[in-house]
């Protein structure tokens, strides 16, 4: 129940009556796009930010499955989940942030629905593979789930049947990791082992798209590259330099720091929000 929303202003938020509940201890003054009225229909202040309204976590008029991962990381640590010791932010030994510690999962029972929640959880399009005894190496915190048993569509691998978090009967040598499905690509250009090169294209809100060359610069280009699995970027490419895209444009006006693990964490107008054409459309190179 939502109780500091402005008397009046309860409409402007989408009510979704069957979604999975998470507890997440935060509320609607911290989530912010574009200051205090970006949730509002006539221009008036709506919400107040406080304190640290620069931080752009949330949607107009709703709020989006990587909106609800960003609040999971910046203010409910304990849903956080991350992949460790891969190539990429794609692959790794499964790690979840629990009572103020990085811990790992057992492999008891683990398997491909457990790992499609996992990915899909991470806003990746879908598990590749999954891996038993510690494939990406041991984990040093404490393992935190155990006998997980997904059927395959739940939002969180906390919705999950599992041992009570915590409780488990096994060692870090059957640490669990994942492959995921990437959710970025570079197309029509090249890709190998060592270079790849190609317009940008990633995968958000369930769908794939293109990405406009507004304020994208080499610092997003490291973040595209590292998501990859590349050591870093060469170029960066504007006006379609491998050619126009057909599918929609989903981010624009992207600002990384550089140290993001995936290009939909870094700043940016919301997904499918933009005021370019296919012709902006951005490209990268990466190299090894």
């Amino acid at each position: 129940t939502v109780t500091t929303i402005g008397n009046g202003y309860a409409s402007n938020f989408r009510i979704q009556t069957t979604s999975d509940s998470q507890s997440l201890p935060y509320d609607y003054l911290s989530l912010m796009h574009y200051g205090r009225t970006a949730f509002s229909r006539n221009g008036q202040p709506t919400i107040v930010p406080r304190p640290s309204s620069f931080i752009t976590i949330g949607q107009r008029n709703r709020l989006s499955m990587y909106d609800v991962q960003h609040i999971n990381i910046r203010y409910c640590p304990e849903r956080a989940l991350r992949l460790v010791g891969g190539r990429g932010s794609y692959e790794g030994r499964v790690e979840v942030f629990w009572n103020g510690q990085w811990g790992t999962v057992c492999d008891d029972l683990f398997g491909t629905n457990d790992g499609r929640v996992i990915c899909k959880y991470m806003g990746f399009p879908d598990v590749a593979a999954t891996y038993y005894r510690a494939r990406f190496g041991r984990g040093t915190g404490p393992i935190v789930m155990d006998d997980l048993r997904c059927t395959g569509n739940e939002y969180s691998p906390f919705a999950c049947p599992m041992r009570t978090i915590g409780t488990h009967n096994c060692g870090h040598y059957e640490d669990a990791g994942v492959t995921c499905r990437k959710n970025a690509r570079l197309v029509g250009g090249r890709v190998t082992s060592s270079v790849a090169y190609g317009r940008l294209e990633v995968f958000a809100e369930g769908d794939w798209g293109t990405v406009c060359d507004d304020y994208f610069d080499i610092k997003a280009a490291n973040v595209t590259c590292h998501q990859l699995g590349y050591r870093r970027a060469s170029r960066v490419y504007p006006r379609a330099r491998y050619g126009q895209g057909t599918l929609p444009i989903l981010m624009d006006d992207v600002r990384c720091t550089g140290g993001e693990a995936q290009i939909t964490h870094c700043l940016s107008t919301p997904i499918g929000e933009h005021n370019c054409q296919h012709s902006e459309d951005v490209s990268v190179r990466c190299v090894n």
